[in-house]
């Protein structure tokens, strides 16, 4: 155990080599057959195990599975980007990003549109509370493939 909150500036991911059949494994459930759009959560991932990795390998394995979860994802696509935008964290571990890169191609961080990859979905929830407050749609066809507009609930009254 590495007593680390996360593998800051990917040492540990760098120094380790990654266990491909952890890594099939981890991606062999149903959540990643599923057609797009969709949307993972934690639990989705809950049954990936390094445990029997030593801490380095671990490290780089997990990497290798979020960017192979990625690009699986981007190969169900109608046409192949040729260019993919990164924001959150990841962006700032450098193993991710040359996986993702090595998989994807050209990859940039959302920092050259002078966006905040480090609150960037803060603001985007922030931007749907607003649009859900005001009564306007959350979810179009265009974009998420929901047959109408969608405002996502209903507003409750508090107070």
């Amino acid at each position: 155990m590495a007593d680390l909150p996360h593998d800051r500036d990917g040492h540990l991911a760098l120094a380790g080599n990654v266990d491909w059949e952890t890594v099939e494994a981890a991606l062999s459930t149903p959540f990643f057959d599923l057609p797009l759009p969709k949307s993972a959560d934690r639990f989705d991932f809950d049954h990936v195990d390094v445990s029997a990795l030593g801490v380095e390998d671990g490290a780089a394995t997990l990497c290798a599975v979020t960017a192979e979860a990625v690009y699986r994802a981007v190969q169900k696509l109608p046409a192949m980007p040729q260019r993919t935008w990164v924001t959150g964290g990841g962006v700032h571990h450098p193993v991710l990003m040359r996986m993702l890169g090595e998989r994807l191609g050209e990859i940039q961080n959302v920092s050259k549109f002078g966006l905040n990859p480090d609150t960037l979905e803060a603001e985007c929830f922030a931007w749907l509370a607003v649009r859900h407050h005001r009564g306007l749609p959350l979810t179009i066809p265009e974009t998420t493939g929901c047959a109408r507009p969608l405002s996502g609930g209903i507003t409750a009254r508090f107070g």
